[in-house]
């Protein structure tokens, strides 16, 4: 019975089991280990190591089989024998590389289309050479939503050569380590991923689906590549780019030859030695830049190392190279060299470098220009899309710019304060050369016509004097006609839009609370008299101007506290207004950083989004002696119930609100 030697890359769930899936050391390719039962699922006495526990990425396995088992689906099965797996010496990097980038894909299609799942019946007239790829994904993203069974349902949102993939998720070490996250769509970097992570993806085809007969791609494993086999991947992509540009050049001159011999150009015994010398000096020339890319990435991998060690002085160094990939003497003498003063002066050279190549940050403004604010680049998409309400609360899905995260105006209900528990400071993020790319390929790529928010973890304006944001959104909303921006603020910051020429692409939203709501709640924010100020300017001056009475708190002789700004709201003449009451995550008083007072008056109704909010007689009674006051033809709620939609005659899913398009 054949016993192959396998390098681990797949170890997923499958019906209460495993599927381990691996690439040969022999280059064979992939081979799938199953079990003898229909399905071939893994019992845990298949796939755990003795005392090693469960199989690992890049293990390297010694496994007993009995017999290949093909299916149209999966060719690379194998059934094995029931004897016990064995664990082999771990490869190094360069080894390991040797084995795996043969299988990579490059996208953009994966077993031959771009869709999610093959119909099973394909198989008969084009059977798939292979059911399992690697994949290096581009602007990868984790989407969480709620089963029709009730459970989890974990998705990865990613780009492979220009096509876009949205596919299940099975692999149980990243079903554990994205547990913290809630419903919604959030960037590679929401689970703690540094910006130098490299993903690596193993892609499978799984079992046909009883109800549409259909074999679905999976995502069979995550990993995170590390740094020395990164470097080595990195440097041999480069390689082969180089090596793809030198067969263009030749196959240039092999065409410039034949022209000479034709008689188009005299030939020139000079000019072909000339030639020659030329194709020496360029090998040369090539080895002395892949001899210094090596030694760079090289001392970037070492630093990486001692900087781990210093930060986790505990940790047994044969774990650490284990992790990194790399020898456990030359990590010794990589300590003795750093003890003995041997890298500084590299260590300055490099970290003059990386100032080198740093954007320049915004000026942080004066206590005079306005809020002070923490300064970073930020790692993750700019852009991600709001997707995260369930069904039975009504709020349009829409996308969002973060071009910041945290709010200076210290409002005591805030979400923030839950959202953003971890960064207790205000931060604008100052690589706004890649953001506002990203906001130009946006409105390229995204056909349905969409909102673009611009105040959902920060406030629009607040800091729009020292970064100029509206200045440089504006023009790129005002030159195409599907999308619109939307700056959403409590900030009377309105100045560079005032200087600028109105454009129906832009919506200016002001969040606006009753004067005593205010006072009590919203401690550093402008008054809201003066926020309606800066509405009533802006309006006048062309733009389209929204208002938002949000949140709605009941304080005693609440209605006499909302007449007055209700009528001011009518003064303006707002194109819409969205009401909204108190609601918040039980959590949230937890964090809240700016007193608990207002959170007395939330109640846990079991509304299907989880938030505690006012009783729905209570809200009803608000709604209708506000909607009784205003104006407005077009007047939507924020975050409700579909209930409440109804009970007061709304349009539910088609109103006008805050972030809807019209």
């Amino acid at each position: 019975m054949p016993v192959f030697e396998i390098i681990c890359l797949a170890n997923s769930r499958k019906h209460g089991g495993r599927c381990v899936a691996g690439l040969r050391t022999d280059g064979q390719g992939w081979l799938r280990p199953v079990g003898s039962s229909e399905d071939g699922t893994l019992s845990p006495e298949h796939y755990t190591l003795r005392p090693s526990g469960e199989v690992r990425i890049f293990d390297r396995l010694l496994v007993g089989c009995l017999k290949p088992q093909p299916e149209p689906h999966q060719p690379e099965n194998w059934v094995i024998d029931g004897t016990p797996w064995k664990l082999g010496d771990p490869l190094t990097p360069p080894e390991l590389a040797k084995i795996i980038q043969p299988h990579f894909v490059q996208g953009p299609a994966l077993f031959g289309s771009e869709s999610d799942r093959i119909p099973f019946a394909s198989f008969s007239d084009r059977p798939v050479p292979t059911s399992l790829a690697l994949v290096l994904p581009e602007h990868l993203q984790w989407k969480i939503a709620t089963a029709r069974t009730g459970g989890r349902r974990l998705r990865s949102l990613f780009t492979l050569g220009g096509a876009d993939y949205d596919l299940a998720v099975t692999d149980p070490v990243w079903e554990q380590r994205l547990e913290k996250l809630s419903e919604g769509t959030f960037p590679a970097g929401a689970v703690g991923l540094k910006a130098e992570d490299r993903i690596l993806l193993t892609v499978s085809l799984g079992e046909p689906f009883l109800k549409d007969n259909c074999c679905y791609k999976l995502i069979a494993a995550v990993t995170i590549l590390p740094p020395s086999l990164r470097s080595i991947l990195v440097r041999s992509a480069k390689m082969e780019d180089k090596e793809k540009k030198s067969s263009a050049a030749g196959e240039e001159d092999f065409e410039a030859g034949h022209a000479v011999e034709a008689g188009e150009a005299e030939p020139a015994e000079l000019d072909e030695i000339a030639g020659l010398e030329a194709e020496a000096e360029l090998k040369r020339d090539l080895a002395k830049v892949m001899v210094r890319e090596y030694q760079h990435m090289a001392s970037d991998l070492r630093w990486e190392v001692l900087d781990y060690l210093d930060s986790h002085p505990d940790e047994p160094l044969p774990e650490v190279a284990r992790r990194f990939g790399v020898k456990e003497g030359s990590i010794r003498a990589w300590k003795a060299h750093q003890t003995m003063g041997t890298y500084r002066r590299q260590n300055e050279r490099k970290k003059d470098r990386i100032r080198r190549n740093q954007e320049p940050l915004f000026k942080s403004p004066s206590a005079k220009q306005g809020p002070r604010y923490l300064e970073r680049k930020r790692y993750s998409n700019f852009i991600h899309f709001f997707d995260k309400t369930p069904e039975g609360i009504v709020c349009p899905h829409f996308f969002i710019l973060a071009h910041a995260n945290g709010c200076p105006y210290e409002c005591q209900y805030c979400y923030l304060n839950l959202t953003l528990r971890h960064y207790p400071e205000p931060t604008v993020f100052s690589n706004t050369a890649r953001m506002f790319q990203e906001v130009r390929e946006w409105l390229l790529a995204e056909d349905k016509p969409a909102v673009l928010n611009c105040g959902e973890l920060s406030d629009g304006l607040a800091w729009d004097d020292s970064t100029e944001l509206s200045r440089n959104l504006v023009p790129l909303f005002a030159g195409q006609k599907r999308h619109k921006l939307l700056f959403l603020t409590k900030s009377t910051n309105v100045t560079s839009l005032l200087e600028m020429e109105p454009t129906p692409r832009v919506i200016v939203s002001f969040s606006l609370n009753a004067e005593e709501v205010a006072r009590r709640f919203e401690k550093k924010s402008p008054p809201p008299l003066k926020r309606l100020e800066a509405a009533r300017r802006l309006r006048e001056r062309g733009w389209d101007v929204r208002l938002r009475l949000d949140p709605i708190i009941p304080i005693e002789n609440w209605a006499v506290h909302y007449r007055p700004i209700a009528e001011a709201i009518n003064a303006v003449a707002p194109e819409v207004v969205t009401l909204g009451t108190l609601r918040f995550f039980k959590t949230l008083p937890n964090f809240a950083r700016f007193g608990n007072e207002v959170f007395r008056y939330g109640e846990d109704f079991q509304d299907p989004d989880g938030r505690l909010r006012l009783a729905p007689e209570l809200r009803l009674s608000i709604y209708r002696f506000l909607m009784d006051i205003l104006t407005c033809s077009k007047i939507g709620l924020c975050k409700e119930t579909a209930e409440i939609h109804e009970k007061l005659g709304l349009a539910g899913e088609k109103q006008s609100c805050n972030c809807t398009l019209d």
